[in-house]
């Protein structure tokens, strides 16, 4: 409550003069706290026509972003008029609309005894912006086609009908951050009329039927009126029809009752996890035949990181023994704005150690959240035999990224990284180096290639990681 009285002060001191602001105040502790930061927040997120007009008062009539409650993940697309003449009215802007002459989206008809049928076709809902509110009886912004019951115009969200061939009123809002009630209509009448509302509350059709005798009407609950037409000797459609401000699974916005950006609450799940399976494709070999074959993978659902190992000195400088830093992935419980990179934890295991434990101990590791997906080496003859030279790394961090409502999870390449000439691990071995990477999109989890008493071979397993949404992939 606070908050809003101080929005209502800020709208009102950049509306008012000193000597009005004094008196509208009431008390010295609420002045204050006006802040230039309180009204900035004012007119960065304005909640209505009227503070867009008090923020900017050259503003012309037009589109308009406007937030509900004045929070900035509520916003929706409006449209402003009156505001040349300093009072503005607030216009929700429709994203599915026809005309009246071939209605297919947001119109209401009236079909009178004799088969007449009138249309209104609507493009705009005048709309209370605090109460979300509609004045149904508005025909600013409508179309009409027809001669039922003399009728000029027919009241949004309403249909009469006299006849069997009924009469159809069609609410649709979806594109827009709203939604309707089916319980927020009424029939009047006992003729079989209907109210059929959309499995998203964000469309309704109101079918109303009846006989030479009994006329129904389905119209808002909050509609007493008698008639939902306007004829050319009285103005008698139309009432008000409450809307409901509901999360857009697809707007890019953490809103209404999401508990991340576009998920949870009404959409679905949001990323609750990193599944790594176990490998399916490996890397090209480096090195030569001789040795013992091993293929070392880290814990279930750990990705590698790192090297560990000894390297012989002296020339021919080998790799004389070789292990893999392991690590886990996952999201963090509550989910960030996307894009974002899952956060890669190392509890400091490895994989078992392959050759022997002799020579100079050295360690290669990824950058922070970053995970192997290849490797950098050169191959050496000592006596006639190929071995692992130098060593190094290629690593790239994940990417969640959001697109239309869904989440997807990528190697983001952008941030590859590879180990510098120098620091790599048996770094005076020489030899040529080459560059042997996991297929696209997969990271590596398993260590493999051959070794003794030195490293003979290397090669790298690799896996797809999988993003999951609750149980299921996302």
């Amino acid at each position: 409550m606070k908050s809003t009285t101080l929005r209502m002060f800020a709208i009102l001191s950049i509306l008012a003069t000193p000597s009005l602001l004094a008196c509208s105040a009431g008390d010295d502790s609420s002045d204050a706290e006006i802040t230039e930061e309180t009204q900035q927040a004012a007119c960065s997120a304005p909640a209505s026509c009227v503070e867009v007009h008090a923020c900017t008062p050259s503003a012309a009539d037009g589109p308009q972003t406007i937030y509900y409650q004045g929070l900035s993940n509520q916003p929706f697309r409006a449209y402003c008029t009156g505001m040349s003449g300093g009072s503005p009215s607030t216009y929700l802007a429709l994203s599915k609309t026809g005309n009246a002459t071939s209605p297919t989206y947001n119109y209401s008809q009236v079909l009178s005894v004799q088969g007449n049928m009138a249309t209104s076709s609507y493009t705009r809902l005048k709309i209370d912006p605090a109460s979300l509110l509609i004045d149904t009886s508005d025909q600013t912004f409508s179309s009409f086609s027809g001669s039922g019951f003399g009728a000029t115009a027919v009241a949004y969200a309403a249909s009469a009908g006299c006849t069997s061939a009924g009469a159809i009123a069609n609410v649709d809002l979806h594109g827009m951050p709203f939604t309707v009630a089916a319980s927020a209509f009424q029939i009047n009448g006992s003729n079989g009329s209907t109210i059929s509302p959309g499995p998203d509350n964000q469309s309704i059709q109101l079918f109303a039927k009846g006989n030479s005798s009994n006329c129904d009407r389905v119209q808002p609950i909050l509609d007493t009126k008698v008639y939902v037409f306007d004829t050319p000797s009285q103005n008698a459609g139309g009432s008000v029809l409450g809307l409901s401000y509901a999360a857009q699974c697809t707007d890019g916005l953490m809103n209404g009752n999401e508990t991340g950006v576009d998920c949870g609450g009404p959409c679905g799940a949001c990323p609750s996890e990193v599944s790594i399976p176990a490998s399916t494709q490996g890397t090209d070999i480096v090195g030569g035949a001789g040795g013992i074959a091993f293929a070392d993978a880290c814990h279930d659902g750990q990705v590698l990181i790192g090297f560990s190992g000894h390297s012989s000195g002296g020339s021919p400088s080998y790799l004389s023994q070789l292990q893999g830093i392991c690590a886990t992935v996952s999201v963090p419980a509550q989910t960030p704005p996307p894009p974002f990179a899952p956060t890669v934890t190392s509890d400091h295991s490895t994989s078992p150690p392959e050759g022997t434990n002799t020579g100079t101990a050295g360690t290669v590791q990824c950058p922070a959240n970053s995970i192997v997906i290849g490797f950098q080496a050169s191959t050496i003859s000592s006596g006639g035999n190929p071995l692992v030279g130098e060593l190094g790394l290629v690593c790239a961090p994940l990417l969640v990224s959001l697109s239309g409502g869904a989440y997807s999870m990528a190697v983001d390449l952008s941030q590859k990284t590879t180990t510098a000439s120098g620091s790599m691990l048996n770094s005076a071995a020489g030899g040529t180096v080459v560059e042997k990477d996991c297929p696209s999109g997969l990271v590596s989890v398993k260590l493999a290639g051959s070794a003794n008493t030195r490293v003979n071979s290397l090669y790298l397993r690799c896996s797809a990681p999988v993003l999951m949404c609750g149980t299921n992939p996302c």
